[in-house]
């Protein structure tokens, strides 16, 4: 592997041995040495390693992305990169597609964490799909131009970068092309035999199966535990099925069990997880990249929206129906909550906002009608929430005093 040198600036400076001109420089320090396994995090904060190939990134602040890629040789292979969470990959997907369609004349890929890949089966108008350990074996059988990659790491943009005026797939669409979605359909699609295997990995029979995603990648985003037992319990008591979905173990609560919950957590594979999730009639899901994957599958979805707005997240979608109390402090775009005191990651008061009586309430709604014809973003009182021990602070001249006096409405 090329040699890692630490300066003065306490930046890891790569010169390329293929073209010693070239230095990459990144902030962070890792420890030596660096190898195959290292790739993913090192391509995340801005560096990429690869003695086969001669790595170039696009860079921010002068010539656009777009610019760039227009002197680049046809043929060369050009790699959209994320990782990271299943949600921001799947958005960040819709605008590398536009790129195809922009640059027909390039090899446009999209890399990504191992874990995803199989979600990008259907997408074969990129020339390649891999994970980043792998880009050093894709220039020959893609038939690339040359021995160049140029990448397009989408890992570094801000979340709060024009937060205000575009939604999250629009900002990394934009970066690459210039230009905003023009398709927000998601090239992953349903099949017949893996609704079928799902069913039997949650336990279908004749009843409605709701599923739950409890909890977010971010704690900021997670709905509260006892909301989630208690949606459980009022989908059993109309006679649903329910099934829990999450890439981390949850343990079965007493609803759980009571109620007869698949608690499919912490246990399925990616291939798993795209089966199960195909044979639910409703999904319940925080924002996440559940929720994003629901509209790619056509699956109707009740999204609580807490530190973002669902602007943000779910322009031009379809099957999903976003829960947001709107408090004043809202939104934060996960900045440190000022009212959040719980070193256990309890939800947030705007988490604690949407109870289970409303999310259900949605979910019959939802499940009873066409796709569509329901507002993106549902009107509801949201619950009452106090601070029993902060004084309040004034968060855009209007203040509210927080946490939970969650009793049901």
């Amino acid at each position: 592997m090329p040699e890692l040198i630490l300066n003065r600036t306490l930046s890891y400076v790569h010169a390329s041995k293929d073209n010693p001109g070239e230095k990459i420089v990144f902030r962070r320090g890792i420890a030596q040495p660096v190898g195959p396994k290292d790739f993913e995090w090192l391509i995340g904060t801005g560096l990429f390693l690869d003695p086969r190939f001669n790595v170039k990134l696009a860079r921010s602040g002068g010539q656009s992305v777009p610019d760039q890629l227009r002197g680049l040789t046809p043929g060369t292979a050009v790699a959209v990169h994320r990782a990271g969470g299943l949600g921001d990959m799947l958005l960040s997907m819709l605008g590398a597609r536009e790129l195809v369609l922009d640059f027909p004349e390039l090899k446009v890929g999209f890399t990504t964490q191992t874990v995803w890949l199989p979600l990008l089966r259907d997408a074969s108008f990129f020339a390649f799909r891999c994970s980043v350990d792998q880009l050093g074996d894709v220039g020959p059988q893609i038939g690339a131009t040359g021995r160049t990659v140029f990448m397009i790491n989408l890992q570094g943009l801000s979340e709060t970068e024009h937060r205000e005026q575009l939604d999250r797939s629009d900002l990394f669409c934009r970066h690459m092309t210039g230009h905003g979605i023009r398709n927000y359909d998601y090239p992953i699609y349903r099949r017949r035999e893996e609704e079928a295997r799902g069913g039997d990995i949650i336990g279908r029979d004749e009843r409605p199966v709701l599923g739950i995603c409890p909890n977010s990648v971010s704690p900021d985003r997670s709905w509260p535990a006892l909301y989630v037992d208690r949606l459980i319990e009022l989908a059993a008591a109309a006679g649903w099925h329910t099934a829990t979905f999450h890439h981390r173990l949850v343990d079965s609560t007493h609803a759980m069990k009571k109620c007869g919950t698949a608690n499919t957590t912490g246990r399925l594979t990616a291939p798993d997880f795209l089966c199960a999730i195909q044979a639910v009639d409703v999904m319940v899901s925080p924002d996440t990249g559940t929720t994003h994957l629901c509209e790619a599958l056509k699956i109707k979805c009740v999204s609580p929206f807490t530190t973002v707005e669902p602007a943000a997240r779910l322009v031009g979608y379809k099957y999903v129906r976003a829960l947001w109390a709107a408090l004043p402090c809202s939104p934060c775009y996960h900045d440190p909550c000022r009212f959040h005191t719980d070193a256990d990651f309890l939800p947030r008061p705007c988490a604690k906002a949407i109870g289970p009586h409303t999310v259900w309430r949605e979910v019959q709604m939802v499940h009873s009608s066409k796709p569509g014809s329901w507002a993106l973003e549902a009107e509801f009182t949201p619950l009452p929430v106090v601070h029993p021990e902060r004084e309040p602070v004034k968060p855009r001249e209007k203040v509210i005093r927080l946490v939970a006096a969650m009793e049901e409405a």
